[in-house]
């Protein structure tokens, strides 16, 4: 059984001191994650087998999701990053890490390119700065 961590950064709190509603979360990835990845296949597109797990599991009523890449805890962190930036994106709000967690002490984090600390160094002169 699988559980989720969300961070989430947005320009302005709202009038009680938030940043979004938790419930606005619950309800736009919530839902989501129960519409595609709960009692669902996991499935990576491009693997040899998938259309006979695909076959299989359609003959037994249990619906898939089919992934780019592999279902590891990262890709499936990576993958739930871009739907829940797709579907909080209209409330103005930017996702700043997903973590999911595979067991009760395994899990793996996906942290956007964005939240990482830019650090600008001098050139030797002192007169340029670069990024890294």
């Amino acid at each position: 059984r699988y559980a989720l961590e969300i961070a989430v950064t947005g320009a302005r709190l709202d009038h009680l001191g938030r940043v979004i509603d938790f419930s606005v979360i619950k309800a736009q990835l919530g839902q989501w994650i129960e519409s595609h990845f709960d009692h669902n296949a996991i499935l990576f597109r491009d693997d040899p087998a998938v259309a006979s797990l695909i076959a299989y599991n359609l003959e037994a009523g249990k619906p898939i999701y089919l992934l780019d890449r592999m279902p590891t805890v990262e890709n499936i962190a990576s993958e739930l990053a871009e739907v829940a930036t797709k579907l909080l994106k209209p409330f103005d709000i930017d996702v700043v890490s997903i973590r999911v967690w595979e067991t009760s002490n395994c899990s793996a984090v996906w942290v956007s390119p964005t939240a990482l600390p830019q650090f600008h160094f001098p050139d030797a002169d002192g007169t340029q700065a670069q990024e890294s």
